[in-house]
């Protein structure tokens, strides 16, 4: 148990640290996405606006601007200027940012910084003007363009060039910017950002499981005091029961059975069923069982505890019914899985209503259900709660009916320990179902 609550421990930890990088590493790169975006769509509405190219600063006009000039082969270089005009100023400044070479690969010249031109078409879909597209990449654009132009797509990206479709008089104008720059820097971010959640996740994960360990240790401690205190005084009860029950045989056999000694049985009966069902539960949260898995006839197994517990329906006016599934396999502890399906037969016995159907059913992907009318049901409510350990719904369910509230505990930690689920549910207001699946 001890080592399930320090798994979920460390899996919440994990979760909620996750749950708070991704968020903040989402909004940094939806951020800058949107920013780089928002920056690309207006220098493509100004081309459009402007017939193609980029509009001339005017005064009172807040723009910054690159322009790219290259000069011929002797000393080929590229020379940037920046134009910058602010509110309500003229041209403020315009100097050399720097000197770059052009250097030609096996697919042409490298792209330049902040590239961008466009194409026009007239009415009937034929490119009248490219005069700002460079001639090393005019058979590119323009076949790239005219495929735009064919699919009438009004927005995109192609090749890393993002583009914007309008209307130049009768005809359209495309506009194209590079935006491989933009491109590769929200790449990079979203790289850099997978890389830091891993780490994160790695490092959290690695400190969290250390200081786990020492935060439930004093937990742990005395989980393990409980389980021995347990085990011990099962043990220990089990020598004055043995006792108690010779006794009450030798009064019988010296003054005949009575009331009384027969109630003492019958106590002594009771005790030792939750003695063993302690020990047994015990054994089960230690989670160190050797069982023996095998495989046997599941089908064959329900229908004998079935038959088994008909007769005692019968004496309590009650009546079992059964579509079990024949044939269906299953490996595990067969001891464990009879003791298991016998508490719920027991359990629907003792509690349903008088005169009741007790149905329990097989399928064939090994759900078994269990269902039997009761009292005190509130609609359609999910009764998880009945697993846990000495609990009881209401009065009903109390010592009178021979139960301490311990047996589907026991029966749930029979089903966890073959790696099933259980569930109990009311339907309606007066039927009581129990969901096994293995």
């Amino acid at each position: 148990m001890i080592k399930k609550l320090r798994r979920q421990f460390i899996g919440v930890s994990l979760i909620s640290i996750f749950v708070v990088l991704f968020s903040i590493l989402f909004v940094g790169n939806l951020f800058l996405y949107i920013s780089v975006n928002n920056k690309t769509d207006n220098k493509l509405k100004m081309i459009l606006e402007n017939g193609g190219v980029f509009p001339f600063p005017q005064r009172g006009m807040k723009y910054e601007f690159s322009s790219t000039r290259v000069e011929n082969d002797n000393g080929s270089k590229t020379i940037t200027h920046s134009q910058v005009y602010g509110e309500g100023e003229e041209f403020k400044r315009e100097h050399e940012e720097g000197v770059f070479p052009i250097r030609f690969g096996d697919d042409g010249p490298e792209r330049m910084d902040s590239m961008y031109f466009s194409v026009k078409f007239d009415s009937n879909g034929n490119v009248i003007n490219s005069d700002s597209v460079p001639y090393y990449l005019q058979d590119y654009v323009i076949s790239m363009a005219k495929s735009i132009y064919k699919k009438n797509s009004l927005a995109g990206i192609v090749d890393g060039y993002k583009y914007k479709s309008g209307d130049y008089g009768s005809g359209k104008i495309i506009a194209f910017v590079d935006s491989i720059k933009d491109i590769s820097t929200i790449n990079l971010l979203r790289a850099i950002s997978v890389a830091i959640l891993v780490i994160s996740m790695l490092v959290t994960f690695i400190l969290v499981s250390f200081f786990s360990k020492i935060a439930l240790k004093p937990m742990e401690e005395s989980y393990n005091k409980q389980k021995r205190f347990i085990t011990d005084a099962s043990h220990e009860m089990k020598t004055p029961l043995a006792i108690i029950d010779a006794n009450t045989d030798i009064l019988e056999m010296e003054n005949g059975e009575s009331e009384w000694t027969k109630s003492t049985k019958n106590q002594i009966t009771r005790l030792t069923n939750l003695t063993n069902s302690l020990v047994s539960l015990a054994r089960m949260d230690e989670g160190n069982l050797a069982l023996k898995m095998e495989e046997f006839s599941l089908s064959n197994l329900i229908l004998e505890e079935y038959e088994a517990y008909q007769p005692l329906a019968i004496t309590k006016n009650k009546k079992i019914e059964n579509n079990i599934e024949k044939n269906i396999k299953f490996y595990g502890n067969e001891q464990y899985i009879r003791q298991m399906i016998g508490i719920f037969l027991d359990n629907a016995i003792k509690y349903s209503t008088e005169d009741s159907v007790i149905f329990v059913s097989l399928s064939p992907k090994k759900k078994i259900v269990i269902r039997n009318r009761a009292k005190g049901l509130e609609k359609d409510k999910n009764y998880d709660e009945l697993f846990e350990r000495f609990y009881r719904m209401d009065s009903s369910r109390n010592s009178s009916t021979g139960g301490y509230g311990i047996g589907l505990s026991l029966a749930k930690s029979i089903i966890t320990m073959h790696k099933g689920r259980v569930s109990a549910r009311s339907i309606g207001d007066d039927i009581m179902e129990f969901e096994i699946r293995l």
